[in-house]
């Protein structure tokens, strides 16, 4: 029911401004797939980035690490011709390397 009191000017004007918001509204409806699109590549990207600047890090410690500080523990068994150290060199390796891969799959 309509408002006795108000012009046919005013309320014509109400009833633009009503299409003009419903207008808007659609727009931006239409819009938010491009929204969560963009939100989705700047997550991405900024996990990318974490992970190389994580594994960066991680080489540079290894690399200019003082030979008297310690980064890992390892045992070494003393035998007559040998030593073995556990882990060895190929069950750090594949440590080190599942550490990354963990680091990459939490991106994708």
């Amino acid at each position: 029911m309509k408002n006795k009191k108000k012009s046919m000017v005013a309320e014509r004007e109400e009833a633009e401004e009503r299409q003009r918001m419903k207008r808007l509204a659609a727009k931006h409806y239409n819009m938010l797939g491009y929204y969560v699109r963009m939100i989705d590549y700047i997550t991405i990207e900024t996990l990318v980035y974490l992970v190389k600047s994580n594994v960066t890090k991680f080489y540079n410690e290894m690399v200019n690490r003082a030979a008297n500080t310690r980064l890992f523990n390892t045992v070494v068994k003393y035998g007559k011709d040998c030593m073995v150290f556990h882990p060895d060199c190929e069950e750090f390796k594949d440590i080190i390397k599942s550490i990354i891969d963990g680091m990459v799959s939490d991106i994708g």
